[in-house]
């Protein structure tokens, strides 16, 4: 009866470390294709206190082995190097905790390890698979067993403290561990993919959304300046055409280097440059290490649509539209700012800054802090507006970075 209390002990503390660290930011970049040296470095350390933690009440004896466990999920979801690591670090310090563990058992937690690594470098969808995981882990313990009974009959280094019987029952419950946790670990990723189907839904929505009259008026624009000014006509087509293929025919991306979103917002105010003249002036203010950072889609273009046809256009003299983008630590921030009219609480509403009240269809700027609480969570990003009638608007937003992958496709 004691050991199986010390077992469900150890199940109910591997589900709550497994919901814990899949909940955080750390576990959603470490499943990337190609997670960053620092999440190894953290992932490694992470595995390793939690075998450690086992070492320390490794005396309260169960069946479940929670530093074979935690080599082989190391290697299964960070790679070959933080399992075999967490498999070395776990010997180490059987070896100085204890003072004689098998060398059979050393072994078996960093082959478990690597193991694990490898089957996620050949095929990372497959190692995320509970039997896989199950199979990995029995494989492993079984392994101890076997490897410390062919060093005590050559080399008489210690036969194994446990019978071939209570072997198997442990290589069942830690195999049983690994699965539980790998069926957490895919649980969170199906709720990140639908996130992300949510987002991309969200995008099109807003593709869907974009005000027509800026298509109708661009339109009119070309049709006088072919009558007035014609050689004008050929770069306003082809700027209409640049901001038509990024808006329309993009594929379904989460995140883009930041300088594709610019050179979209560059096109919409070429083309409005057009229709306003000298009315619309334009600042730019982009750090040169932000230009790679990874943004969602249409993240700046609805702000300064917003800042022209609710600050510039409205007022008699027209004004100036500021885009800036600096890196502050760990997070991009973004300012569009306008001299143009402002407006004040009741005028949010044309904005699309309702209230949680307001029952009418979304709008730009809705749609925009939807899909950027669906892709950071509500706490990792932030968007504000303020603004005062005849002082202008400022629309900030704060994003944490995002690693950029190999090979991240520029803006045609």
């Amino acid at each position: 009866m004691e050991v199986l209390i010390h077992t469900i002990e150890k199940v109910c503390v591997l589900i709550t470390v497994t919901v814990v660290l899949t909940g955080t930011r750390f576990a959603t970049r470490l499943f990337r294709r190609r997670p960053a040296p620092r999440d190894h470095a953290i992932a490694l350390v992470l595995f390793f206190l939690f075998a450690a933690v086992e070492e320390i009440i490794a005396q309260q004896h169960s069946p479940m082995d929670a530093r074979i466990i935690a080599a082989c999920v190391a290697g299964l979801l960070a790679g070959p190097w933080v399992g075999g690591g967490v498999g070395i670090g776990s010997a180490v310090l059987a070896l100085v905790w204890q003072g004689f563990p098998p060398v059979g058992y050393g072994l078996a937690m960093v082959l478990g390890g690597i193991a694990g690594g490898l089957l996620r470098g050949r095929s990372a969808g497959n190692a995320l698979r509970p039997g896989i995981g199950f199979c990995l882990a029995v494989g492993a313990s079984l392994s101890r067993y076997i490897l410390a009974m062919l060093f005590d009959a050559l080399w008489e280094a210690g036969r194994p403290p446990l019978s071939l019987a209570m072997e198997l029952q442990t290589a069942l419950v830690n195999g049983l561990g690994v699965a539980l946790i790998l069926t957490v670990v895919q649980q969170m990723r199906a709720r990140e993919e639908q996130a992300k189907a949510t987002a991309m839904a969200e995008v099109r929505a807003l593709q869907a959304r974009m005000n027509p009259h800026f298509l109708f008026n661009a339109l009119n624009t070309v049709a006088a300046l072919s009558m007035t000014n014609p050689k004008t006509v050929a770069p306003a087509v082809a700027r209409l055409g640049c901001f038509l293929r990024a808006s329309l025919d993009r594929p379904d991306q989460t995140l883009i280097p930041l300088a594709e979103e610019l050179a979209v917002v560059a096109a919409y105010l070429d083309i409005e440059g057009l229709r306003l003249g000298s009315r619309l002036r334009v600042e730019e203010s982009i750090a040169p290490e932000a230009r790679p950072v990874l943004v969602p889609p249409f993240l700046i273009q609805p702000l300064v649509e917003n800042a022209v046809c609710h600050g510039i256009h409205p007022a008699r003299d027209g004004g100036l539209v500021s885009v800036t983008a600096e890196l502050v630590g760990a997070t991009l921030r973004i300012t569009v700012s306008d001299t143009g009219v402002g407006f004040d609480s009741a005028a949010r509403r044309g904005m699309g800054m309702r209230g949680s009240g307001d029952a009418s269809p979304p709008h730009a700027l809705q749609l925009l802090e939807r899909r950027l609480r669906n892709l950071y969570g509500s706490d990792a990003s932030r968007l504000w507006v303020e603004s005062s009638p005849g002082q202008g608007t400022t629309a900030r937003v704060s994003l944490p970075l995002e690693p950029i992958p190999d090979g991240a496709p520029g803006f045609p």
